[in-house]
């Protein structure tokens, strides 16, 4: 924990220094469960000199694992901009996640995978929420679109 927080929340953030060869990570399990389809909204806060984003072996983001009931796991990132250097500035980023399986718990993470310097994540949220738009096919293979409101 550091005492460089993004403004609006508390006085806390989480700190990763870098490693150019090692993944680095901070992680928490959820004990909660549910089904195919499921939609979470992950969003969080992160301040860092990243290096540029390149391949995928250089990771700056939030995570959500997925513990499948069938055994199997499914990761879902939301990146965060690694060429965005405005000075210090914290970065916000929020993205859809959807459940492909039944699961049986969830894990998020905080993930600076392979990079250099030193990054803050504060206010990570997962939340259950869909938003946007739902496209669905009719029998004939035609896309068509239901609103929220319809889905909720």
């Amino acid at each position: 924990m550091s005492d460089s927080a993004a403004p609006q929340l508390d006085a806390q953030a989480y700190k990763i220094t870098g490693n150019p060869t090692t993944p680095q990570l901070i992680y928490q399990r959820i004990g909660v469960s549910g089904s195919a389809g499921d939609v979470y909204v992950l969003s969080g806060w992160a301040k860092g000199n990243s290096a540029p984003l390149y391949n995928t072996l250089h990771w700056f983001g939030i995570r959500v694992v997925f513990y499948n009931t069938d055994g199997s796991a499914t990761a879902k990132f939301v990146s965060f901009n690694g060429t965005y250097d405005a000075a210090g500035d914290w970065e916000y980023t929020a993205g859809r996640v959807e459940a492909d399986k039944n699961y049986s718990a969830i894990q998020v993470g905080m993930e600076y995978n392979n990079n250099v310097n030193d990054v803050y994540f504060d206010g990570i949220q997962l939340y259950r929420e869909e938003f946007g738009e739902r496209y669905d096919y009719d029998e004939d293979g035609n896309t068509h679109t239901k609103l929220i409101e319809d889905i909720i």
